[in-house]
């Protein structure tokens, strides 16, 4: 599971970046998208995409990461590790001639990710009650051994995020 939360946060990482040539040097503050406000033109398409690979990675992470603590600890620790990562990857793209940073990018994730660690901190909380009923997604989440295929299928997934023109 940690392999796989790893996996991937390292695709969120390439697809926020994509694509990764031509760095510019910096001119100005590559954190002043958070003062710029929010973008004129947007899609709903492109809020509700970045919200949902932040909801998937915030939930992998706290059922990765943070199993036995306690529910708000998990809750605010990945909620805040999303924000840091999307604020991160947002002020890199500063230093992308093809990628512009948004504040609107930068809120949509961080709400995925609040999302997704609550989700994961109540699968755990349901997880540590003596009375549980099993959850096959965090004890059982694969049966025939490592990871592998799961990993393979993300890289795969990854690949397929520059579409060919």
């Amino acid at each position: 599971m940690r392999a796989l939360s790893l996996v991937f946060a390292a695709a969120v990482a390439v697809a926020s970046l994509y694509p990764l040539v031509e760095l510019r040097p910096g001119a100005g503050n590559p954190f002043a998208f958070l003062a710029g406000g929010l973008p004129r033109w947007w899609t709903w398409f492109d809020v509700l995409s970045n919200a949902l690979a932040y909801v998937v990675l915030a939930l992998l992470l706290a059922l990765a990461w943070l199993p036995r603590a306690r529910p708000a600890v998990a809750f605010v620790g990945v909620a805040a590790a999303g924000a840091l990562l999307s604020l991160m990857l947002e002020a890199a793209q500063h230093y992308l001639p093809s990628r512009v940073p948004s504040l609107l990018d930068w809120l949509a994730n961080s709400a995925g990710a609040a999302v997704g660690a609550w989700l994961g901190a109540s699968v755990n909380r349901a997880a540590q009650r003596p009375d549980r009923v099993t959850w096959p997604v965090r004890d059982r989440w694969y049966e025939q051994g490592p990871p592998t295929g799961w990993v393979l299928l993300l890289l795969w997934l990854s690949a397929q995020l520059a579409p060919q023109r």
